[in-house]
Formats: C-alpha cells, structure tokens, sequence
C-alpha cells in the first residue's frame, strides 16, 4: 500500500507538476477517497521505478 505524501512530495514524484497544482487540484477537485488513490498510484509507480 501506498504512504502517504504531502503536495511537495508528490509534485516532486510526478514530475513537471508543481506543489501548489497538487494544493490546487486537492482543495477544488479530488474527493478524499479519489485522491488517496491516485496518490497510492504515483507512490506505488514510483517504487517500482526504485
């Protein structure tokens, strides 16, 4: 199961994005359980890559 990141964190994984359009994009368009699973997603991907 995927850790939990903050939007720094995450920015920083997905490359390209910025933390403030990940506060962004959390604060007017992801529901918690959405956004919860797309972060496992990015944090599962990116442990592979390891």
């Amino acid at each position: 199961m995927g850790r939990r990141d903050g939007p720094k964190r995450m920015a920083s994984a997905s490359g390209g994005i910025g933390a403030h359009q990940v506060s962004w994009m959390r604060t007017f368009h992801a529901r918690s359980e959405t956004y919860r699973a797309a972060q496992a997603c990015v944090t599962d991907a990116h442990s592979e890559r390891d």
